[in-house]
């Protein structure tokens, strides 16, 4: 049987003792099993029920060994037993019979010193004559008295009334003096580990300080620096430098951006262009609202700021930059935080404001020509017979979002021919690949030939002008309504092949057609448009299908004259 001890988080067992005994003594240089050290630990049998079972619960409460679902005391089992680790004298003595050191829960001191008491009880009468009687104390210069008592119990009056027996107060001093020779070496233990570890300290002090000297004369070896100059409290050092501040904000329009790369970041195609836009748009963006009682507050001192608010973290320049960067590459706000060395929240609203204003003032650029400037320009694969009024070729295309949790929301977004939830829109295009006309955004769901009825398009074109549009387009009665010519491939309309006539028509108008999808492609260059966009961004769609539409007819047109 594989005796082991039962006290919680002791490991001491007959295992331990058996690898013990096949090492080698330090001292005599022989096993264990043959030397004559004592063990490290030896195990004592717990008391039982027939021969001493007050003691056994003692033990047991003391052990503290509780099942975890019931929480009630686990009696020991026939292996287990305690080892004279547990002890004070190292083995169960008269002295100190039960277990009372390194229990193995918390303030088992407390309940020691609890069940230490609860034996305390008054002892029987045969108990009571086997007390020897004290020994009175000698007279001053003279001999002892005996003392004469009538009852062999000898009892003292307690301050609080009661009555206790000498019995009782021997066991609480012993108690008293058992407790406070547990905390006297505590304490000297606790002293002995502070003065080891304030050695520990200044040895690894010297290190640190040894390390850092060699390291600094490493360093100054290998590359000397200047020493840095000594930090000043006074606010003129820290405050101004030539009316700025001495921290310069970064400069990301100088830095990045260059004349090979600025169309990849912004898809702009030069910088005086993206310079030119920065000056004609800066002064509609707005940031906080302005009340009606605000007043333009005048510089009385001359240490008044020109400009009141909190300064900003960005040059306008460089927060145009970001607002085209994250259009044309579809970067997130975290990203472009982190390009930027700024916060999330305030790359958010830098984003929302120029988004308002440059869709504010930009689209003037995407507006439906009048139809001598259409016909002015246009290429020459576009002035045939049958294209004389042609003024616009329209298509619609679709912009991926995330599912959104609403089920409707769901169900009307849901595109059968895309299989994914979008957002339509429509575009118009000039035959100069000008774009003259995007929708609002509409549901994925929507087709295109309802989109094309409600969004209002037919009605802003002159009257007898043609549009040119897929054969899904079933609008021949809306542009009849309108005097529109509409120039559509033809269909087979129920007949098992077509033509020669008509495959060669289908043929021309799908050529024609094809610049629609081309404006379309470059639109959708900008990946902000692209990838799937968050429901999040969602709300800035109609301004950025707006502001992508202007910075694309800022490009040179697909075919040439």
């Amino acid at each position: 049987m594989a005796y082991h001890c039962a006290v919680n988080e002791c490991s001491n067992g007959m295992y331990r003792l058996k690898k013990w005994k096949t090492t080698t003594c330090a001292v005599h240089d022989v096993l264990q099993s043959e030397c004559e050290c004592s063990a490290p630990f030896r195990l004592y049998s717990i008391p039982t029920r027939k021969t001493n079972p007050s003691s056994r619960d003692k033990w047991k409460i003391l052990i503290n060994r509780i099942h975890p679902a019931s929480k009630r005391l686990l009696s020991p089992s026939k292996d287990q037993k305690i080892c004279s680790k547990h002890f004070v004298d190292g083995r169960p003595t008269d002295r100190h019979p039960f277990p009372t050191e390194l229990l193995g829960f918390p303030d088992f001191k407390k309940k020691v010193a609890r069940v230490l008491m609860h034996d305390s009880a008054p002892l029987s009468k045969r108990a009571r004559r086997e007390v020897p009687e004290p020994a009175p104390e000698p007279a001053p210069g003279g001999t002892p008295e005996p003392m004469e008592t009538a009852d062999p119990v000898i009892e003292v009056q307690a301050t609080q009334g009661g009555s206790l027996s000498i019995n009782g107060l021997l066991l609480a001093i012993f108690v008293l003096m058992t407790v406070a020779t547990q905390l006297f070496r505590q304490v000297r233990r606790l002293t002995q580990d502070i003065l080891a570890l304030h050695v520990q300290c200044s040895q690894l002090r010297k290190e640190l300080e040894a390390l850092r000297q060699t390291t600094q004369e490493r360093a100054s070896a290998a590359s000397p620096l200047p020493p840095k100059p000594e930090r000043s409290n006074s606010k003129k050092c820290r405050v101004l430098v030539k009316g700025k501040h001495a921290k310069s904000q970064p400069n990301i329009f100088r830095d990045l951006l260059t004349a090979k790369n600025v169309k990849y970041y912004t898809g702009v195609r030069s910088i005086a262009l993206v310079q030119l836009i920065h000056d004609f748009v800066k002064d509609f963006v707005v940031r906080r609202h302005q009340g009606q009682a605000s007043v333009k507050r005048k510089r009385v001192f001359r240490k008044t700021p020109s400009k009141f608010g909190p300064k900003r973290f960005l040059r306008s320049i460089d927060e145009l930059v970001l607002v085209l960067m994250r259009l044309r590459l579809g970067l997130d706000l975290q990203d472009l935080a982190d390009r930027f060395a700024i916060s999330v929240s305030l790359a958010s609203k830098v984003f929302t404001s120029w988004m308002k204003a440059l869709s504010a003032t930009l689209c003037h650029m995407v507006q439906i020509p009048d139809v001598e400037t259409v016909l002015a320009t246009k290429p020459v694969r576009y002035r045939g017979r049958d294209l004389t009024n042609l003024v616009a070729i329209i298509d619609c295309t679709e912009i991926f979002i995330e599912t959104p949790q609403d089920l409707a929301t769901q169900a009307a977004t849901w595109s059968d021919y895309k299989h994914h939830n979008t957002l339509k829109i429509l575009v118009a295009v000039c035959p100069n690949s000008y774009i003259c006309y995007v929708s609002a955004v509409y549901e994925g769901r929507i087709s295109d030939t309802e989109l094309t009825k409600d969004c209002g398009f037919l009605e802003q074109l002159d009257p007898h002008t043609c549009v040119m549009a897929d054969k899904g387009f079933s609008i021949a009665t809306e542009c009849a309504q309108q005097s529109l010519g509409l120039i559509i491939p033809p269909g087979r309309r129920g007949q098992s092949q077509m033509s020669k006539v008509l495959v060669q028509k289908t043929k021309k108008v799908a050529n024609l057609r094809i610049l629609v999808e081309q404006v379309i492609r470059r639109l959708k260059c900008f990946k902000f448009l692209k990838n799937e966009m968050s429901l999040a961004a969602a709300d800035l769609v109609d301004e950025a299908v707006i502001v992508c539409a202007a910075l694309c007819n800022l490009q040179r047109p697909i075919y040439v004259q």
